[in-house]
């Protein structure tokens, strides 16, 4: 029942919604992703034990939501495969089972870990003096005893849902915005997704001109499906000029760049996922 409420709360916003038809994790534990049901995309939820907090903007399509959650405890059969010489020690094991639990927990002190079952499977390949691969299986549980707090702005971005981790907790949209905005930019400066384009001034577009004739370096992928079609890296910084494109359909218009920009990304902030849910991260925008 609580699912149900929260989807009708975001779709209350205009939000395209709907609840797992059954949760990724389980029940109690909260979930939320981008399922490929629609054009759009389906902001698919699971409230489980969760406290959600919701704030909607009905013409952006978009809403700020906070999620604390209680302690709790998942279980995993996960599997896992290291390349050295010699057989993983047991510390090994744990770390890499660790890093490809499927369910996102937070880092650090906060999720302690314990492993049952652990099963070794003899080397894919093998040889004198040779790396080799280590197969292995164990069952793996995650446990967080302290409550946990998220917040997120999800919805509408031209013409697809997206999910932005917020570094703190917005009680509007438009507060929501202002905190991924990156601070100090230029007037004329540019949105595609999580990056923004701000305009360079004069001297350095200069300045950029006359390295770019042997440095550029064509369709530097940015992120996130998004590539800038010439760039250069100039004391770690990166500008860009001509199109910015995103790479999956319809996600994005393209960007026209005509003379260098400074390629600036969001605050969204990080949230630690699974070695095998790194690419998931990046639908999230």
């Amino acid at each position: 029942m609580k699912t149900d409420n929260l989807v009708k709360s975001l779709q209350r916003y205009n939000i395209r919604a709907a609840a797992y038809k059954r949760p990724p994790i389980s029940k109690g534990v909260f979930a939320l992703s981008i399922l490929p049901r629609h054009k759009e995309g389906v902001v698919t939820v699971n409230h489980g034990n969760a406290e959600v907090e919701v704030f909607g903007d009905k013409n952006q399509r978009q809403a700020a939501v906070t999620v604390l959650e209680k302690g709790r405890t998942v279980t995993r059969v996960v599997g896992g495969r290291l390349v050295m010489e010699n057989m993983p020690s047991d510390a090994d094991i744990q770390k890499s089972l660790r890093d490809n639990f499927p369910v996102v927990m937070p880092v650090g002190a906060k999720t302690s870990w314990s492993f049952t079952g652990i099963k070794r499977e003899r080397p894919l390949d093998s040889g004198p003096g040779q790396n080799r691969r280590w197969l292995f299986t164990g069952e793996v549980t995650a446990t967080v005893r302290r409550p946990t707090i998220n917040h997120f702005l999800i919805g509408m971005d031209e013409t697809h849902n997206f999910i932005a981790p917020l570094p703190k907790k917005a009680t509007s949209v438009s507060e929501a915005r202002r905190l991924l905005r990156p601070d100090g930019l230029r007037r004329g400066t540019l949105r595609q997704g999580e990056w923004f384009f701000e305009p360079c001034k004069h001297a350095m577009n200069k300045r950029l001109n006359r390295l770019g004739n042997n440095h550029i370096i064509i369709n530097r992928n940015l992120g996130g499906g998004h590539s800038a079609r010439s760039s250069l890296n100039v004391n770690r910084i990166i500008y860009a000029r001509g199109y910015i494109v995103d790479k999956r359909l319809e996600h994005h218009k393209s960007l026209f760049l005509p003379i260098w920009h400074k390629v600036v990304r969001n605050k969204e902030v990080a949230i630690k996922v699974g070695v095998r849910d790194q690419m998931r991260r990046r639908t999230w925008d």
